[in-house]
């Protein structure tokens, strides 16, 4: 077979764009470029690039384009991603917020890895808002004590009124983790510095 019959033919399997796995790893990259004899790809997880042969395709596998098909698909596939996130936040689960959010990673991005393909940016924002408020609560509850929780306000930057305040509040753990006093001491950015991978962000990187 001619050298550019054999081209045209393998470049009609892949292209720019698509989302594949190859052989031995665990990663899903996507095809960045068109670099003639090669594909530039690029690794969905860690960024990473590479340069993949078109004659060396034999054992890569490409990601189907993936679609809810129906409303109720997609409210339990979200109903199942949730009930694996409720059992890591569970208080009954002897971790670190550190160790709760490393397990978090590796669900969120295996997950926005296969249905990130679908068109779903809007499922990732409200679920990447759920999360950081389940995280709150859990934080909240894990600060009973009034005096505890002042401590941890100060540390956060809160002044001594604003804390005491907001250490006293009689409010539930779920509206405490929707309000002002979570949303100005645990923000978005203080779970980022703790290492929690938006859902958000990782579907954004392979789009």
């Amino acid at each position: 077979m001619k050298f550019k019959t054999l081209i045209k033919e393998v470049k009609g399997d892949l292209s720019i764009g698509d989302q594949i796995i190859l052989p031995g790893s665990q990663y899903v990259w996507t095809i960045d470029s068109d670099e003639g004899e090669y594909f530039s790809i690029v690794n969905n997880t860690t960024s990473e690039k590479t340069m993949l042969s078109k004659f060396n395709l034999a054992n890569v596998k490409k990601m189907p384009i993936f679609e809810f098909k129906t409303q109720e698909e997609k409210t339990e596939e979200i109903k199942r991603y949730k009930d694996k996130i409720r059992e890591i936040l569970s208080r009954s689960k002897p971790m670190t917020l550190e160790q709760r959010i490393i397990k978090m990673n590796q669900i969120n991005i295996g997950w926005i890895n296969y249905y990130g393909i679908a068109k779903c940016k809007g499922i990732a924002q409200q679920l990447d808002k759920w999360i950081r408020q389940r995280l709150r609560m859990c934080i909240w509850k894990q600060w009973k004590k009034v005096k505890t929780r002042y401590k941890n306000l100060k540390k956060l930057g809160l002044n001594h009124y604003q804390a005491i305040k907001f250490a006293n509040t009689r409010k539930g753990y779920w509206r405490t983790a929707n309000s002002a006093i979570s949303n100005t001491t645990l923000t978005n950015q203080f779970f980022t510095d703790l290492g929690l991978k938006s859902l958000t962000h990782q579907y954004i990187k392979i789009h």
